[in-house]
């Protein structure tokens, strides 16, 4: 959110006819996160709306996106999921992946539905920085106990990081 803010303080100094947008979303995704994200469920297509509106914010200083592709279907309307349980992988995704590195920088994001089962895959280029560094945090390690609550057995987490790249998949049940 934070990042969100700064991109849109920016295109506020460069006097940007796409300031009132980007507030208005801003305010779209703070309304989610304060007042739906309280209820223990949402509608799944609430959940991919806002990761939706998060990534276009994340880029929006970026005219070039050719090296973001995402592709988040559509699912059934009555499947309902915890909220902001995918969001961390996505903003994991901006963090690490130096994504502004026109070269070498890349996210892409998917999702996809089957029945009752929502599939997410992610997979980002690791930056330099972190390469050097190995950071990490503790915020995947809050998300996999928050799924390992919410979703126990119904749900599979794969993590993969090799030198240059991120690899995340995981596959909930939402019944």
């Amino acid at each position: 959110m934070f990042n969100n803010l700064n991109n849109i303080y920016t295109l506020a100094q460069l006097k940007s006819d796409k300031t009132p947008d980007a507030i208005l979303r801003l305010s779209d995704l703070l309304r989610y996160v304060l007042y739906d994200s309280e209820r223990k469920i949402v509608n799944l297509s609430q959940e991919l709306d806002y990761l939706s509106q998060f990534i276009d914010l994340s880029l929006l200083k970026d005219e070039d996106r050719t090296n973001v592709k995402v592709d988040l279907k559509p699912c059934q309307s009555d499947l309902q999921i915890a909220p902001l349980i995918l969001i961390p992988f996505v903003e994991n995704a901006f963090k690490h992946s130096n994504v502004e590195d026109k070269q070498d920088g890349f996210i892409h994001i998917s999702s996809s539905c089957h029945e009752t089962r929502i599939t997410l895959v992610i997979e980002n280029s690791v930056s330099k920085e972190e390469q050097k560094n190995h950071i990490s945090g503790v915020g995947l390690e809050n998300v996999k106990r928050r799924l390992d609550l919410i979703y126990p057995n119904k749900h599979v987490l794969n993590v993969i990081k090799s030198e240059d790249k991120y690899h995340v998949s995981l596959e909930i049940e939402l019944v």
